[in-house]
C-alpha cells in the first residue's frame, strides 16, 4: 500500500479478532487494509 493511492474496497470494514478494523480489497488473494490507513 502506498500513501495516497486509490483502493477499491468491497463491502464495509471488518473487525478482526485483534480489535483492528480492516477493509477487504480486491486482488488474487484476500488482502486487507487497516482502516487507520485511510484519511
Amino acid at each position: 500500500m502506498y500513501k495516497g493511492s486509490t483502493v477499491t474496497t468491497y463491502g464495509g470494514s471488518y473487525k478482526f479478532k485483534n480489535g483492528k478494523r480492516y477493509y477487504r480489497i480486491g486482488g488474487p488473494a484476500k488482502q486487507y487494509v487497516r482502516t487507520s490507513n485511510f484519511n
